[in-house]
């Protein structure tokens, strides 16, 4: 019961990030048009790029040692925080370097002193959303974790409102909400850890050793998972314009919409399996969770696909509207990385991520090739087929694989059943009784 809470109160929490997330970004795309969201787009690729390259896993490292107990917790944690502050400074440095020297190769169209900005985002971003929530969700600290996020969310809120359409800040002030947000979160956090997280700053050589030698694995997972979802905006970006990739950061953001219960679920999973000792456990939990979370975003998706025009269209203004086709193409790989995210988070839980590492490399050179053959053939359509194209491909792939590790079958993990259908009428009958007289 404590895991279906944890996940149905991480569900609420995304659900209200979404919601205050979509608040933001109205704003930002109606002040800003469809080539300053496709700039801004770019410059928050650049945290986006170096916190993927830099973190090194560990954070999902501490999130599977702390779960397992096979370390002493605060001596783990005090090495954890040691090497994630090394590589706080190390991540500017490298983000410096890369503005210095690779900017308009990596980021045309995009001014310098934006990606500047950005750099400033990246430790920020790195304490925030990986090595203090690494600490918090390796601890089971679930609700802890998701008011944190909250927080930093209506605070990004509000000052995107004073700044952007107050005082009319345009990119830069977005860029600034976003530091100051995180600034604040990172300091309330830092605060609650020290209160009541016990922490030991001695260097154990051995239990650096063991943090990275886990993290690596999983880092070149975390790369790779990138590179799938991003990879496809530096192509599109070079084949065509920033305006282009305006339209298709709103079409992603809409469809990705339907990631919300996959995510809250796969954060849940993954410390929860990591503490199970029990086999038979992991093998009948990963399955059910799966096949609920892939039906209930199949039909969030075909909602997606009914309303999308309006949608769009009512939130961002009609300047938008060439961004509902490719977001209706996207559903078909969002539906798919739903049910992946879940087997995926199983696997890594089990102490094998370099299984992920190897499915999602494939999936990243396939949608490459498929972007860089499609783009110049049907503009921003042919990034949306690529990446459905990509993740569903994916999907089959990890099915196979799970299916391997844990002995369960694909129809069990993947299709609904008449149970599952008895439990929703059962959920439903409870409402009833209990808010109609």
């Amino acid at each position: 019961m404590k895991f279906i809470k944890h996940i149905i109160t991480t569900f609420l929490t995304t659900v209200l990030i979404f919601i205050l997330s979509i608040v933001s970004s109205v704003i930002i795309a109606r002040a800003l048009g469809p080539e300053g969201q496709g700039i801004y787009t770019l410059v928050m690729l650049l945290p986006s790029l170096i916190l993927i390259l830099t973190n090194l896993g560990i954070s999902r490292s501490v999130i599977y040692h702390l779960s397992k107990g096979d370390l002493p917790g605060d001596v783990l944690t005090g090495n954890f925080l040691i090497a994630a502050f090394i590589l706080m400074a190390a991540s500017v440095l490298i983000g410096y370097g890369l503005i210095l020297f690779g900017a308009d190769e990596i980021f045309p169209n995009v001014p310098h002193y934006l990606l500047l900005m950005g750099l400033v985002i990246i430790p920020l971003q790195l304490l925030f959303s990986q090595f203090y929530s690494g600490i918090l969700y390796g601890l089971q600290k679930i609700n802890t974790n998701n008011l944190f996020n909250l927080i930093q969310s209506i605070f990004l809120v509000i000052f995107i409102f004073l700044l952007v359409l107050v005082f009319k800040e345009d990119i830069s002030g977005a860029l600034t909400a976003t530091i100051i947000s995180l600034f604040i979160t990172d300091i309330l956090m830092t605060l609650w850890i020290i209160r009541n997280v016990p922490i030991s700053f001695k260097f154990r050589k051995d239990i650096q050793k063991s943090i990275f030698s886990f993290g690596i694995k999983v880092h070149l997972t975390n790369v790779m998972y990138f590179f799938r979802s991003r990879v496809d905006v530096f192509i599109l970006n070079f084949f065509l314009n920033p305006q282009a990739v305006g339209f298709y950061g709103i079409a992603y953001g809409t469809a990705e919409t339907i990631w919300m219960l996959s995510q809250s679920a796969g954060n849940v999973l993954s410390p929860k399996i990591s503490s199970m000792s029990s086999e038979e456990q992991k093998k009948y939990l990963t399955p059910i969770i799966t096949r609920n979370i892939f039906f209930i975003s199949l039909m969030g998706a075909v909602a997606l696909f009914l309303m999308g025009y309006w949608l769009i269209g009512f939130l961002y203004s009609e300047s938008y509207l060439p961004s509902v086709e490719p977001m209706k193409i996207l559903l078909i790989g969002v539906v798919a990385i739903s049910a992946e995210r879940i087997l995926m988070s199983d696997i890594i839980a089990r102490g094998k991520p370099i299984i992920s590492t190897y499915l999602t490399a494939i999936t990243v050179v396939l949608n490459i090739g498929l972007n860089v053959l499609l783009i110049p053939w049907i503009g921003i359509l042919g990034v949306a087929w690529a990446s459905s194209i990509a993740y569903s491909i994916n999907l089959i792939l990890t099915l196979a694989v799970y299916c391997r590790i844990s002995g369960n079958s694909g129809w069990d993990v993947i299709i609904i059943k008449k149970e599952d259908i008895k439990l929703y009428k059962n959920f439903i009958k409870s409402l009833k009784t209990r808010f109609i007289p």
